[in-house]
């Protein structure tokens, strides 16, 4: 899918953008590299497996920036709602990132042990410990199925950029969104303004079919403080100013 955008990547004189587009080209590589591996030496496959963990979190980085670069938002990512993904960047975190010592819920800090007994060119496995005072206390452990997060994080990532390759090659009308920013501020009529969110909501899909992303979240989030109601005057002072944030 990445070389849909060749063609768009070399006429740019956007030197990140040709940056950002090598990069995830150059995480392709390596996770298709990882996948065809089959040595079982352990110490290959604990220096695979630190790369791969390490290379799906810069992936997601830079897709984030391929996403704002061409198309000038970064809509098409949600990666928090991929409970896979979103957990990347903690297993990351705590095998790679920093393992000897991170920060966890109110500002605790812990450490993690990796099983390197039980580590497998597709499983790894790992504890959690907070320290409290002189007193280490064991909080977790988690096991994680490395094939099924590379088939994840692939997946979207062809998903993104097949909604990306569409979004920019079509003419956008903005003039439903203007629209929706008219009747909120100067023409106020809850039940119209729902039927252009509902609008925008349509077309949007029809060039995101199947993808979660950040701007059907936010219609989501604005569509729920429209049916927000409440007695009290500061919250609804509150709801109000959200609503025009989000919009």
């Amino acid at each position: 899918m990445l070389k849909k955008f060749e063609e768009k990547i070399v006429a740019s004189k956007n030197i990140k953008l040709k940056i950002v587009y090598q990069t995830l080209l150059s995480i392709d590589s390596l996770v298709k590299t990882y996948q065809e591996e089959k040595s079982q030496n352990q110490r290959s496959i604990l220096l695979d497996v630190f790369g791969l963990l390490q290379a799906l979190f810069v992936g997601i980085d830079a897709l984030y920036e391929f996403s704002y670069l061409l198309a000038s938002n970064k809509y098409f990512i949600n990666i928090n709602q991929n409970d896979t993904l979103h957990e990347l960047k903690f297993i990351r975190n705590d095998v790679v990132g920093h393992p000897i010592k991170r920060k966890y819920q109110n500002n605790q800090i812990g450490f993690n042990e990796l099983n390197y007994q039980t580590l497998k060119r597709d499983y790894l496995s790992y504890k959690t410990y907070l320290q409290i005072g002189n007193q280490i206390n064991l909080i977790g452990e988690r096991e994680v199925d490395l094939y099924f997060l590379i088939d994840e994080y692939l997946k979207t990532v062809d998903l993104i950029l097949t909604n990306l390759d569409n979004f920019i090659n079509i003419t956008i009308q903005p003039s439903l969104l203007s629209l929706t920013y008219d009747q909120y501020f100067h023409n106020f009529d809850k039940n119209t303004l729902k039927g252009s969110l509902k609008l925008i909501e349509e077309e949007f899909h029809k060039v995101n079919q199947k993808l979660d992303n950040r701007f059907i979240w936010r219609l989501e989030l604005i569509n729920l403080l429209l049916d927000w109601e409440s007695k009290d005057l500061l919250v609804v002072k509150l709801i109000d100013y959200i609503t025009k944030l989000q919009l």
